[in-house]
């Protein structure tokens, strides 16, 4: 059934076998690796955690954020001992983000950066639900689908989906480089889609809001266009269309499709 949860714990939605727009990605390049990953723990880095615990401090919602006792570190701060790795994997054990007191202090930072940006603050304290999740039935695949927005925003010509994202460079060449690696068209077509699908109502748009992870931690807003939009709905619904066939034949290539034994290589021109 299609449906919008407001206060799904975190865990349990990543713990959801639902298809995503994370694992589209993979699927869309290999098959086999994204089959392969469902049955691998999940895997956390300090780059998740800084971004779990921004996303918190800005949304007031999300995994808890510990520190790690100064006094388990090594001389250096480093968390290397064996009484702080006892600590953190405790921590994650129970959901919570353990982090050390410096990074805890830029997090802050980076979150009191946000709402001091007039744009990403307003987009943040519209009227809309936090951390709404997702579940849905592609229309064409049949495939049960599911998505996590940061923020559904009320505006005077609807609502508008808003994605936080911390960053090493939220410069407009920067952040323009990351949206095209990391599939963010991709993000926006089927978060649209899904909530369209939802509610019966094409969102207003889809936002980012960008902030730096070294400080000053500056702030931009940006705007994936209509275009965008639908390039990224078109690739998630192909996504949706060849895991059905995949599933269906129980077959899962390396790459996208089959490749002969062999294939040659065309390589560039300009190759030495």
């Amino acid at each position: 059934m299609s449906r919008i949860v407001t206060e799904l714990d975190e865990q349990d939605y990543h713990a959801h076998p639902a298809f995503s727009q994370s694992r589209a990605k993979v699927l869309l390049e290999s098959p086999a690796r994204y089959r392969w990953q469902l049955t691998q723990p999940n895997v956390t880095s300090d780059a998740f955690d800084v971004g779990h615990a921004v996303h918190a401090e800005v949304l007031g919602v999300g995994l808890p954020v510990v520190e790690i006792p100064a006094d388990l570190l090594a001389s250096n701060g480093a968390v290397s001992t064996n009484a702080a790795k006892k600590f953190v994997a405790e921590a994650r054990a129970r959901g919570d983000v353990p982090l050390v007191a410096d990074v805890i202090a830029t997090v802050k930072a980076m979150t009191a950066a946000v709402l001091a940006n007039d744009a990403a603050r307003a987009a943040f304290e519209a009227e809309g639900a936090v951390e709404s999740s997702m579940f849905w039935t592609d229309p064409g695949s049949g495939v049960e689908c599911r998505g996590r927005i940061d923020k559904a925003a009320a505006t005077d010509v609807g609502v508008s989906l808003v994605d936080l994202k911390t960053t090493a460079d939220g410069s407009p060449r920067a952040f323009t480089t990351s949206a095209a690696r990391y599939g963010y068209r991709l993000q926006g077509g089927a978060y649209c889609d899904g909530w369209e699908v939802i509610t019966g109502e094409a969102p207003a748009g889809f936002l980012f809001v960008t902030v730096e992870k070294e400080a000053p931690h500056l702030v931009a807003t940006y705007s994936l266009t209509q275009w965008d939009i639908e390039a990224g709905r078109d690739r998630w619904r192909e996504a949706c269309a060849r895991l059905a066939e995949y599933r269906a034949a129980d077959h899962w290539p390396a790459y996208a499709s089959d490749l002969p034994d062999f294939t040659p290589l065309d390589l560039p021109a300009w190759a030495v």
